[in-house]
């Protein structure tokens, strides 16, 4: 299922690619410059500025270079390098008057345009999303920016996060603890300066939900964010969490074995509800799911909701609200791994 999704992407970025390339084709023969060069060099000059431009974006965004710029001036100063290099491009490529260079951009991003309305109404609702992690409630499955160190008991990598809405946390390294890949906190020894970055991963949107399922979501009571979370409470099912691990309707389930060392905790938050516990079960509706972060100390998850109406069950995520199922980590390279 992974190799399909991103074929699917692979597809999507190809007919981006050509649609460009048909705009700008038909720029140039508006601009009437030189003859109209082969459709095949058109391509390999579109390929050229999506080259030129994502390396003017990781400058900005992927090094240092982009915290001494001010937001403001980025948010300005961004757009116009973009257009000046493709603009550039072409001037020297075909041979163009500086008018005629900018016809030929206009009419290749007017296409660029088309591209991305279909991509926003047809490809990202009903085929595949990417998703950015934010936070560290699927760790050490997901990661957001972090750092990494060994872990002192066990000696595999262990991570903590590294900044908070792209803000850095103020660390003190006597109080501050990692979780490891072996699903336990540890206290930190000495955490390296370098932040790492943050996974990426593909949604399909084409998906049925299965349990143990990563989901992005919409949450009842907060639609206007995204979460992401496994599922481990199925549609019908009576969900309990105790002994470490999680029960449905009386049976202990069996997790997978990437997911073996992992101990499910109930809610013991006298402050607010504490859904899944023995004294307080969580019957699910025929379109409703329970789902579980992987690092149950920082995962808000539903263990912890409260009700916002009478319609929705607080701890259930209905059918309704999830928008695909995690298949991948795409980037970075080093992080690569497949789930579905």
């Amino acid at each position: 299922m992974a190799a399909l999704v991103v074929a699917f992407y692979l597809l999507l970025v190809l007919a981006v690619i050509l649609l460009s390339a048909i705009g700008l084709q038909l720029g140039l023969k508006l601009a009437k410059g030189p003859p109209l060069p082969k459709f095949r060099r058109t391509v390999a000059v579109v390929l050229l500025l999506c080259v030129l431009e994502a390396l003017l974006l990781w400058a900005i965004h992927g090094t240092s270079l982009g915290s001494r710029i001010s937001p403001r001036l980025l948010l300005v100063l961004q757009p116009v390098l973009l257009i000046a290099i493709a603009i550039g491009v072409l001037m020297r490529t075909y041979h163009l008057k500086l008018m005629r260079a900018v016809v030929a951009w206009l009419a290749m991003g007017a296409m660029g345009v088309v591209s991305l309305v279909l991509t926003q109404q047809f490809f990202i609702p009903f085929v595949v999303e990417s998703f950015r992690m934010s936070g560290m409630a699927m760790a050490p499955t997901l990661l957001p920016e972090h750092l990494k160190q060994d872990c002192p008991r066990c000696g595999e990598p262990a991570y903590a996060k590294s900044s908070q809405n792209g803000l850095p946390i103020e660390r003190f390294p006597e109080e501050e603890s990692l979780f490891c890949e072996r699903f336990h906190l540890t206290e930190s020894v000495d955490l390296p300066g370098e932040t790492l970055p943050a996974d990426s991963v593909f949604i399909a949107k084409f998906l049925k939900p299965k349990r143990w399922d990563m989901i992005v979501y919409r949450p009842v009571w907060q639609p206007e964010s995204t979460f992401i979370h496994r599922i481990v409470g199925m549609p019908g099912e009576v969900i309990t969490i105790h002994d470490g691990a999680v029960w449905a309707d009386g049976q202990r389930l069996e997790v997978p074995a990437e997911l073996k060392d992992l101990p499910y905790l109930p809610a013991n938050d006298p402050r607010g509800p504490s859904w899944g516990r023995q004294d307080n079960p969580a019957p699910l509706g025929d379109d409703q799911y329970f789902v579980l972060g992987d690092f149950p100390e920082r995962s808000n998850d539903s263990r912890h909701w409260r009700a916002v109406d009478g319609e929705h069950a607080p701890y259930a995520v209905p059918t309704s609200s999830i928008q695909g199922v995690v298949t991948q980590i795409y980037w970075p390279p080093s992080r690569w791994r497949a789930f579905r």
